[in-house]
């Protein structure tokens, strides 16, 4: 789906870290020494293009000048957390991501719809929090919350963020991406 080239780098750190634990030093070498970490633009532009032919399979293509909200749509960014907002079938998949430190980050999960005046979702929004090893692999991954309702709004052209379940939100405002602007 939408990660599936950031999760297969996971998996293969996770099968990495896994070998490590059982002895087999060598072959873990190898499995490490082939983990690439990609460049963040390249990431967007792979995912981007995955979600589009995933939901062009299922829907025929997706004309996004008809989308209602479209101009939701797109990369947010306020310096350590980046907002990714896709078109679905239905609505729009926005997936929040926001680095902490090198060691740990927080990622929130939301399906919204447009009601007009912004993108809402009522209820089911997830957070988990996920914590790195000293080598950027996933050492644990636990979900904080899943019954998150948010709102998010444009102002003067920057993007408003309000979550019922917390603050950390609070007083910023998010610039589209300089290549999508």
């Amino acid at each position: 789906m939408k990660f599936r080239k950031l999760i297969g780098v996971a998996a293969v750190s996770a099968m990495a870290l896994a070998l490590v634990a059982c002895g087999k030093k060598n072959v873990t070498e190898e499995v490490v020494s082939e983990v690439i970490v990609p460049d963040v633009e390249v990431v967007e532009e792979v995912i981007e293009s995955e979600i589009h032919a995933e939901i062009e399979s299922e829907l025929g293509p997706i004309d996004v000048d008809s989308i209602e909200g479209k101009e939701f749509l797109g990369t947010w960014q306020n310096d350590r957390c980046l907002i990714m907002i896709e078109p679905d079938s239905n609505g729009f998949n926005v997936h929040i991501h926001w680095a902490s430190s090198y060691e740990e980050a927080a990622d929130w999960q939301y399906f919204c719809l447009y009601n007009g005046a912004g993108l809402v979702n009522h209820g089911d929004g997830v957070k988990k929090v996920i914590k790195y090893d000293e080598n950027g692999g996933i050492v644990s991954e636990e979900v904080e919350y899943d019954d998150s309702a948010v709102e998010f709004s444009l102002n003067d052209g920057k993007l408003i963020w309000n979550d019922s379940k917390e603050t950390v939100e609070d007083n910023m405002e998010f610039e589209k991406s300089s290549e999508e602007s």
